[in-house]
């Protein structure tokens, strides 16, 4: 058989473009070896018809031997090419996308036929092989063809391909059906072109197959006919069947007005339940992988949480700025060989229900109200809580996991005061199940002491001092004590103005009011010490008087 007669059968298999043959001498040039095996090949000379005219003329740069025509010649290993179809002996097929009780009936071998024909045997008694043009699967116990495929010239069945079925299966009346004959092994993707690829590459969201197949039906979850998205998942887990949602919040900023008592956080709420409603597929060890898209999030039950003490009716929504994404957590893989849109045997991956978890998350910025007991201001410490609550859903039905946390992520350091420990609640006896974060939060007090209390301390020695001035100089002793009397009022008019109205007196004002009283009581006294010094010169005036008009 001459060169021609062995190129020829596939010298048209890529529509005019290259086959690569499987030969190249990139560890030594002009020494051409099996591309898979490594085993030396002996090609004919140069001159022999097997090589193109002037072939090999590719040198170093060229180390990979593909089709020219009916003729070889070497080429980049770097340029696409075809190649023919290499498959070890004893490889084992599965056939994806029938319905069977055993697993056995999905297995095939391959065995030669002829020069160019290839059947399928199954482990029990179904047949792929090839006749008048048509690939056709059938079952050789019963007697029966079960579906056939069109076949153009030296074309397989391998891949996922569209067969047409003259028998019922899996519940659908005879048909079109797509099956998937492929050959990869654990841990590997199918392509539909019947090329394997690794499974972490599955959906990565970049392509990896010849045929870009690895990229779709690339769906998390597929919802069950019966499911009701207004209806709460019941955990799987639980006995009582009360689903738990595990909350974390992460605060990443807060702002304290004092004067409201309100307390602005900028925080990310994160929720996580159990749905076992729905099948999850295609899913990733890293979780930031298993986003689910915004169209199927919005066809997925999610919890509403009320933020109970805010202004207006603050709660949480699946929107399109937040996130809906699943956990696969750790367990066993399932596999649904009645699928043909998967790879190997882990491939289209379905996780054990209760290991996923649906976890929510989003950014929130939320103005909380907070009650702050100043009795003891500017010496004080204060708590704020962001108060939680399950809507929709009473604590028969959902309540919080106790393995709920909370962290504060931001600066220790706020304006007014420094942020202590932060710790969380869980309340699932109430008709609605709530949680509570608590704030703790520590006045700084050096603003006050800087601005408050050292200045009107400074006004009181000033006052006291002027009990200690001369007793004739009356206008000097009232007009510093005033003065330090109406810095005193200014200075308490301008902190009452600063802090929230109360009903109560705080320590500060109890200070401020003790310094103004006793800058008072110091005019007075000065007022009683004049007129007590000018009265015997009053006598003595009124007495030199009398004796003038009496002489």
């Amino acid at each position: 058989m001459s060169t021609h007669d062995l190129i020829k059968p596939y010298s048209d298999r890529c529509n005019g473009g290259r086959l690569f043959v499987g030969g190249t001498d990139e560890a030594k040039e002009d020494e051409w070896r099996d591309a898979f095996t490594g085993e030396l090949l002996a090609f004919p000379e140069r001159e022999d018809p097997f090589w193109g005219s002037g072939e090999p003329n590719g040198w170093r740069f060229q180390n990979c031997l593909t089709t020219l025509g009916v003729y070889v010649s070497d080429t980049q290993c770097l340029r696409e090419s075809c190649s023919v179809c290499r498959t070890p002996s004893h490889q084992v097929w599965t056939l994806r996308g029938i319905c069977e009780e055993e697993t056995r009936h999905y297995y095939f071998t391959s065995s030669k036929v002829g020069l160019n024909a290839t059947a399928f045997q199954g482990y029990t008694g179904y047949v792929i092989d090839a006749a008048n043009e048509l690939w056709v699967f059938r079952d050789e116990i019963k007697g029966v063809v079960m579906a056939t495929l069109n076949a153009t010239e030296n074309e397989h069945p391998v891949g996922r391909r569209l067969w047409n079925f003259e028998q019922p299966q899996c519940d659908q009346d005879p048909g079109p059906r797509y099956l998937s004959l492929i050959s990869c092994r654990d841990g590997q993707f199918a392509c539909d072109d019947g090329s394997c690829i690794a499974m972490r590459l599955r959906c990565d969201m970049k392509y990896d197959c010849r045929d870009k197949s690895d990229e779709v039906r690339c769906a998390i979850v597929e919802f069950g006919p019966q499911y009701e998205q207004t209806l709460p998942a019941r955990s799987p887990v639980n006995p009582s069947g009360v689903l738990l949602l595990s909350a974390d919040v992460l605060i990443e900023t807060i702002n304290i007005i004092s004067t409201d008592m309100i307390m602005d956080a900028s925080f990310v709420l994160e929720l996580s339940w159990l749905d076992s409603r729905v099948t999850y597929q295609n899913l990733k060890a890293t979780t930031s992988l298993n986003l689910i898209p915004w169209h199927l999030a919005q066809k997925l039950w999610a919890p509403t949480i009320l933020f109970t003490n805010t202004d207006g009716n603050m709660r949480t929504v699946v929107d399109i700025d937040s996130t809906l994404y699943v956990d696969r957590g750790s367990g066993a893989f399932q596999t649904d060989l009645t699928r043909p849109d998967v790879g190997a045997s882990s491939s289209f991956v379905y996780i054990i229900l209760f290991i996923c978890l649906l976890t929510f998350k989003k950014k929130y910025s939320i103005q909380f109200k907070c009650h702050f007991d100043l009795t003891l201001y500017p010496f004080d410490s204060q708590h704020c809580y962001m108060k939680l609550r399950v809507s929709g859903s009473t604590s028969d039905y959902i309540g919080f996991n106790r393995n709920s946390t909370a962290r504060y992520n931001g600066s220790e350091l706020l304006m007014e005061y420094s942020v202590g420990e932060t710790t969380l609640s869980v309340d699932n006896k109430e008709e609605f199940a709530a949680l509570k974060v608590k704030l703790e939060l520590i006045r700084r007090s050096g603003y006050a002491i800087l601005n408050i209390y050292t200045p009107s301390l400074t006004l009181i020695i000033i006052s006291y001092v002027t009990l200690f001035f001369r007793a004739d100089m009356f206008e000097v002793r009232v007009m510093s004590a005033l003065t330090a009397l109406l810095v005193l009022a200014t200075i308490f008019t301008q902190v009452s103005a600063a802090l929230p109205k109360t009903s109560y007196f705080k320590m500060v004002d109890i200070w401020l009011l003790f310094c103004i009283i006793l800058t008072f009581v110091i005019i007075i006294w000065h007022t009683v010490l004049d007129i007590l010094h000018n009265q015997p010169k009053a006598l003595m005036v009124a007495g030199i008087g009398d004796n003038k008009v009496g002489n």
